[in-house]
């Protein structure tokens, strides 16, 4: 009876308090900003979620260079933005820094603008892509205006904000 009474505090302690801690631990859903949260920015419906048995339904042709590099999550969502081009945007849960910045060296076209953005960010006319520790972010722009890669900038860095909070509301400043 003792051993049991001293081995269920050892048993949490080694087991069940480390996974809230692990990287990646936060359900990527929470990682993209709510409806309202930016200024000029809405959110158009819920997050889609997908992990590594359905993403090809959403990138389709591409799933398997994710896959292979140990993805776990995506969240996808389109936003309204008043004035300028809307925007999709994916926030990829890669498992480990170490896959988030592959994804991004393999993505990042040498003409791309680099930008100070989490660990690693490049602007395109169209895109923003960044990472942030085991998280790995696309945003494209569904049109183009004068004011694309500025109003892509302050939705990245509200992703950014969400990721360095663990997901809990943020204010993101703008650039």
């Amino acid at each position: 009876m003792s051993l049991l009474r001293l081995s269920f505090p050892l048993v949490l302690i080694l087991f069940i308090l480390p996974t809230g801690c692990k990287p990646g631990a936060t359900p990527v859903e929470s990682l993209v900003p709510d409806d309202g949260e930016l200024e000029g920015w809405t959110r158009v419906g819920e997050v889609e979620k997908y992990d590594a048995e359905n993403l090809w339904k959403h990138i389709n042709g591409a799933a398997e260079k994710y896959t292979r590099r140990g993805f776990k999550r995506l969240g996808s969502s389109k936003f309204n933005h008043r004035g300028g081009p809307d925007a999709l945007a994916d926030i990829y849960d890669m498992g480990s820094a170490a896959a988030a910045k592959e994804i991004f060296e393999l993505s990042s076209p040498a003409a791309d603008q680099l930008i100070d953005l989490g660990d690693g960010g490049h602007l395109s006319s169209s895109s923003l892509e960044f990472y942030k520790g085991a998280y790995f972010v696309r945003i494209v722009a569904l049109g183009k205006s004068e004011s694309t890669g500025a109003a892509l900038t302050v939705l990245g860095r509200a992703f950014l904000a969400r990721i360095e909070s663990g997901g809990a509301r943020a204010k993101a400043e703008a650039p």
